[in-house]
C-alpha cells in the first residue's frame, strides 16, 4: 500500500472561507474531503457536545434518506449518506479514538479512478471551532507519529469577519432566519461590550494563533490571508504547503451571507475595538493584505 496521505485539519478562523478552503481541496484531483465539512470531534468532546453533533447528524441522514426514498435526490445524495452513517458510528464510540477518527477521514480515499497505490496526498477536514482548543488538545491532534498531520489557519480583514459573524449569528437566533438590522445592531453592540463572549473569542486572532504557535511546529502550520487565497496569490503556497500540485482556486466564495452593510459608526467602533488584532496581524504576516478595508470605506456588502 502507498504512503498514508497528509492530514489536512483546516482550523480557523471563522467566517473566513472555511467553505470555500473545504470545496478547493475536495475538488483538487490529489484529495479527498467527506461530505460533511465542520466535523466537530474535537471540540465536540472537549465541550461536552458529541450528542448535540450526532443528533444534527443524524437529523440531516434523515432528510437525505426521505429525499432518495421519494426520488428527489441527486446524484451525490448517496455518498453523503454514507458519509453520515459512517461519521454517526465514529461518535457511537464510547471514548476519543484517534484511529477511528483518522480511518473515517481515509474512508474517503478511493475514487472511481484511484486503487489503494494511487489515492490522493491529502485527507482531512475544515472545523474552524478548532481554533479555541487548549494547547495541549492541539497538540494532541498535531500528535500521531504514523501520519503528517498539518494546519491552515485562514485570516479575513477583521471587520467584515466581526460583521459576518454578527449577522450569522442574527440569522440563527431568529425564528425566520433572517438578520435584520434589528437583530444584528444589539448583538454587534454587546459583543463590543464584552457580553458575547463567543463572538468575540472567534474574532481574537491574537489568542488563537498564539495556541497554535505554541502547540504546533512552525513547519506544520499555515496562516494565510483568505482574500489572497481565493484570488490566487497564496493558493499556491497552499499548495505546496501540503505537497500537492498548484490548482488555479475558484475565485468567488461558495458561502451565501445575508448582505447588509454596517453604519459608519459601526464601522468606527468596530476599528477601535479591532485595534489590537490589526497590530497583531500586520506585525505576524509582515504586511497589512490589500483590501483589507480598516480605513473607513465600505465593508461587509
Amino acid at each position: 500500500m502507498g504512503k498514508a496521505p497528509t492530514v489536512l485539519l483546516g482550523v480557523g478562523a471563522a467566517k473566513s472561507g472555511a467553505s470555500w478552503h473545504c470545496r478547493y481541496l475536495s475538488d483538487h484531483p490529489e484529495g479527498r474531503f467527506r461530505s460533511i465539512m465542520e466535523l466537530h470531534y474535537f471540540d465536540g468532546i472537549d465541550l461536552g457536545a458529541r450528542d448535540r453533533h450526532a443528533a444534527d447528524r443524524t437529523r440531516e441522514a434523515e432528510a437525505i434518506r426521505a429525499r432518495i426514498s421519494k426520488g428527489r435526490a441527486g446524484a451525490a445524495a448517496d455518498g453523503r449518506l454514507a458519509d453520515r452513517e459512517a461519521w454517526l458510528h465514529v461518535l457511537a464510540a464510547e471514548h476519543e479514538d484517534a484511529a477511528t477518527y483518522l480511518a473515517y477521514l481515509d474512508g474517503g480515499r478511493d475514487g472511481p479512478d484511484t486503487g489503494p497505490d494511487t489515492g490522493p496526498a491529502v485527507v482531512g477536514e475544515v472545523t474552524p471551532g478548532y481554533a479555541l482548543l487548549s494547547e495541549d488538545r492541539l497538540c494532541a491532534m498535531a500528535g500521531p507519529r504514523s501520519r503528517d498531520v498539518r494546519f491552515v489557519y485562514l485570516l479575513h480583514d477583521p471587520i467584515a469577519q466581526l460583521w459576518s459573524h454578527v449577522r450569522m449569528i442574527a440569522g440563527r437566533r431568529a425564528a425566520d432566519g433572517v438578520a435584520a438590522r434589528r437583530r444584528c445592531n444589539p448583538i454587534f453592540d454587546r459583543t463590543l461590550a464584552g457580553e458575547e463572549s463567543k463572538i468575540e473569542a472567534r474574532s481574537d486572532y491574537r489568542a488563537a494563533l498564539g495556541r497554535l504557535s505554541r502547540a504546533i511546529d512552525p513547519a506544520r502550520l499555515l496562516v494565510r490571508v483568505f482574500e489572497e487565497l481565493v484570488h490566487g496569490v497564496g493558493a499556491a503556497r497552499l499548495c505546496a504547503f501540503l505537497g500537492i500540485a498548484p490548482r488555479a482556486p475558484d475565485p468567488l466564495p461558495v458561502y451565501a451571507d445575508q448582505p447588509m452593510r454596517m453604519r459608519a459608526e459601526q464601522r468606527h467602533s468596530a476599528r477601535t475595538w479591532l485595534a489590537p488584532q490589526k497590530d497583531y496581524v500586520a506585525e505576524r504576516l509582515g504586511y497589512w493584505p490589500a483590501g483589507w478595508h480598516y480605513d473607513l470605506s465600505e465593508v461587509g456588502s
